[in-house]
């Protein structure tokens, strides 16, 4: 027995477990959301009622008829208050509540209490804590097809959601992964917090969110992020706006386009913002690598800082890899820049008719090629009242000091 829909325990023995069955299902619409494990089963529905409530029972029977399997089923309400409209949001407080989000993409949610992936008493049922804690973990709410996008309100309403889990390693099958795979443009996402948070995918890599164009504002992020490209602390890839948020995740990647808070800003106009964000975690990436963002495509990033570490190979910076046709001001960064080409205490490298105004560095920066203190490469933008305080090493220098010595 399987089900895209509800979570079948698979132990083995003559009583399983059906469970996240909603409040007020129809006993059709129930049997239709199962399948077969295989062919040539049997099943007696005599024991469902209609709706179906907590406790009844489905039998299975294999086709050879020697192994008879009984399925109680675990009815729970859906949410713990609200009809999901904005003047009464659906209300969160259980574990399966926040996952049921993905049933209602575009209403509004409010999370009510704390939740901990590691409390017993913040799961409606204890197999959804095997599930969400061990394997691959929790499932992203809301993925890159148009009708599976999330376009609601999630209102963390100053709440903690602590040890969110995912682990799928780098494929081209592990994209869009964190708490929320796909914010479209009419998402908000506000007001919370995520800690020891451990996520892990391939593209589109985010504890908060893989991949969003809506708006995310308030909102923070600790612990350990990696994944192969455009990766970020709090969101992979960003085509909205980000306020008043912080990462404190460490990042890693083997990739391109990793950042401390975002790992690829996308914006269609400098009326997108990053603004008054910062970053405290150390980002160890390959290509376009920054404290704050791996690679800004147009957009304003204003008010912002990092303190962390970055280390990786071209176009790295403590607080942005490259921006390409970005204004930047009133932001800095203070943590040390360890690459190869294109190293800079701010930025590996600014172009497009990027703007600088008001921003310094005072990080150490070491690098092979076009290395600087403020910028490793500056091309076709303009600098104001901008300066760096930390000093230039170039590697190669270093290595023959070494070897002299």
């Amino acid at each position: 027995m399987t089900s895209d829909y509800f979570a079948v325990s698979a132990a083995g023995t003559e009583t399983e477990e059906i469970i996240n069955i909603p409040e007020g299902m129809k006993k059709t619409e129930f049997l239709a959301k199962l399948a077969k494990g295989q062919e040539g089963q049997s099943w007696d529905d005599a024991g469902l009622s209609d709706p179906v409530v907590n406790g009844n029972r489905l039998v299975v029977t294999s086709e050879d008829g020697t192994f008879t399997v009984t399925y109680t089923l675990s009815v729970q309400p859906e949410f713990a208050g609200g009809d999901g409209s904005e003047e009464s949001p659906y209300r969160i407080t259980k574990l399966e509540h926040l996952s049921n989000i993905r049933r209602y993409l575009d209403k509004h949610f409010v999370l009510v209490s704390d939740l901990d992936f590691g409390s017993d008493g913040d799961y409606q049922h204890l197999l959804n804590k095997t599930i969400w804690t061990t394997g691959a973990g929790w499932s992203p709410i809301g993925g890159p097809e148009t009708a599976n996008r999330f376009t609601g309100d999630f209102n963390g309403n100053g709440k903690t959601i602590k040890g969110l889990m995912i682990d799928r390693p780098a494929s081209n099958t592990n994209n869009y992964q964190g708490l929320f795979g796909y914010a479209d443009k009419q998402a908000r996402i506000y007001n919370g917090r995520l800690t020891d948070v451990n996520v892990s995918g391939a593209y589109y890599v985010g504890a908060l969110a893989g991949y969003c164009y809506g708006e995310i504002d308030s909102f923070g992020v600790e612990g350990r992020v990696y994944g192969a490209n455009e990766t970020g602390g709090l969101v992979g890839t960003c085509f909205g706006s980000i306020r008043n948020s912080y990462s404190a995740a460490a990042v890693q990647g083997g990739g391109s386009d990793l950042g401390g808070l975002v790992g690829f800003f996308h914006a269609d106009s400098r009326e997108r913002v990053i603004e008054n964000c910062y970053t405290t975690g150390n980002v160890n990436g390959v290509y376009r690598v920054g404290g704050l963002m791996g690679y800004i495509l147009k957009g304003t990033i204003r008010v912002c800082y990092t303190e962390g570490n970055v280390t990786g190979n071209d176009d790295v910076g403590g607080l942005a890899g490259l921006c390409n046709g970005t204004k930047m001001a009133a932001s800095y960064a203070t943590g040390d820049v360890d690459g190869n080409n294109k190293v800079g205490g701010l930025n590996g490298r600014i172009a497009g008719g990027a703007e600088l105004i008001d921003c310094y560095a005072t990080g150490i920066v070491l690098g092979y090629n076009e290395a600087g203190g403020l910028i490793g490469l500056a091309d076709n933008s303009t600098i104001s009242r901008a300066y760096s305080v930390g000093g230039v090493d170039e590697k190669l220098a270093a290595i023959i000091m070494t070897l002299a010595a």
